[in-house]
């Protein structure tokens, strides 16, 4: 059976913990997302790679890493969807751990902070 696109995307999850009965409230939002084309049956993708910018030449501020705390909780998956001409989608979630890179995190936060103090003049 021909799949007829294949979908990537990177999934951002904020879970608040509402109150101490185990209630959340939870939100994703779409960080980076990319369509690819169909592949044929029978094909095999050993030598294809999805691939997804976490910073790219046009976002200005790189993904930040998942936090755990007693009131919110992060966490970032990769979302794969494979569109079938005449059957099901799959839809699979992938869990995946964003490290921060130390010299990185300080220049983001330099470029932040330079950007607020450009605003408030």
């Amino acid at each position: 059976m021909d799949v007829k696109s294949v979908s990537v995307c990177l999934v951002g999850e904020l879970v608040i913990h509402a109150n101490n009965d185990h209630s959340e409230v939870k939100a994703k939002t779409d960080l980076v997302k990319k369509d690819f084309p169909g592949i044929s049956a029978g094909a095999t993708t050993i030598d294809q790679a999805y691939s997804l910018d976490l910073v790219g030449p046009s976002e200005r501020y790189a993904v930040l890493p998942p936090m755990t705390s007693g009131l919110v909780t992060t966490r970032h998956y990769v979302e794969v969807r494979c569109k079938f001409l005449w059957g099901p989608n799959v839809h699979i979630e992938i869990p995946v751990k964003i490290m921060a890179i130390p010299e990185v995190a300080v220049a983001a936060l330099s470029n932040l902070l330079a950007d607020v103090k450009t605003k408030a003049l």
